[in-house]
């Protein structure tokens, strides 16, 4: 069904792996550093942060405190940070457990509402519009099912749609009275840097279409997929794009597509032993 955007995506992946002459510890570090304040920007904007990128970056790198922010949405930044690095270690693993998917959960206690307890499962119905989702007794039985399914799918599904399949599958379980949506996007990108694909960017100009991307896919899981996967594109055809030009112009010294290239080439040029 999404064969050619799949194998647009493999494609970009192999062209990005081609850059190894940029193969420097220091360079992924810093090219780690910007999507770790990217990511935690973007996602927490999703939820209706304010916290801006110039100052998410402050708070992560420099401990500032945003004045005009509150204390929830400071907190939302740490917890986001905290998950960040996690998902950093998580890189090397084969694949996602549940007791991951909790410790995501927990590393955002500060940033919660709802009386959400960090790193538990929910006690409570739920509800999103008209969508009720499963009695608070079934969540931790459908956790396991989820995870036993898409196990023995491994094999079968694609690395990217089973990294949004995640996405898809919590957020329909629901399984946090908070904080689903930020697991959900970060057990989906813990799955693409396991397999050598740039994490999916949802940019805030694309917020209301992620929206009604996942409203429809309660009904039809088609078009959620098929939003994950442009953005999953434009994220990689963007980087390319970036990096070629500088190299055209003979300017990747000390700038960020430099660090781009050396950060996803000393990715995929890494082996990791099966968990």
């Amino acid at each position: 069904m999404f064969e050619d955007k799949l194998s647009k995506l493999d494609n970009f992946k192999t062209q990005l792996s081609k850059f190894k002459v940029f193969d420097d510890e220091q360079l992924v570090k810093s090219i780690e550093n910007y999507y770790h304040v990217r990511l935690t920007y973007t996602s927490n904007t999703i939820e209706g942060f304010n916290y801006t990128q110039q100052e998410t970056h402050d708070l992560i790198f420099k401990g500032k405190v945003a004045e005009s922010r509150t204390i929830l949405e400071t907190g939302a930044v740490r917890g986001h940070d905290s998950c960040f690095d996690y998902m950093m270690d998580l890189q090397t693993e084969s694949y996602l457990d549940e007791q991951d998917i909790l410790k995501f959960h927990k590393l955002l206690a500060g940033g919660l509402e709802n009386q959400a307890i960090a790193g538990r499962y929910r006690d409570r119905f739920v509800k999103v519009g008209d969508y009720v989702f499963l009695p608070p007794d079934r969540v931790k039985g459908a956790m396991k099912n989820m995870f036993d399914l898409l196990d023995k799918s491994r094999e079968k599904m694609h690395p990217v749609i089973l990294a949004i399949r995640y996405h898809k599958d919590l957020l329909f379980i629901h399984p946090f009275m908070d904080g689903n949506g930020r697991v959900a996007r970060l057990a989906m990108n813990t799955v693409m840097l396991q397999n050598n694909y740039l994490p999916i960017d949802i940019p805030p100009d694309k917020i209301l279409q992620y929206q009604s991307s996942i409203a429809q896919s309660y009904r039809d899981s088609f078009v959620f997929y098929d939003f994950m996967l442009d953005s999953a594109i434009d994220t990689h055809e963007h980087m390319i794009y970036e990096i070629e030009r500088q190299i055209d112009k003979y300017q990747m010294d000390n700038n960020f597509f430099k660090l781009a290239a050396g950060w996803v080439a000393f990715r995929a040029s890494r082996v990791y032993p099966p968990r």
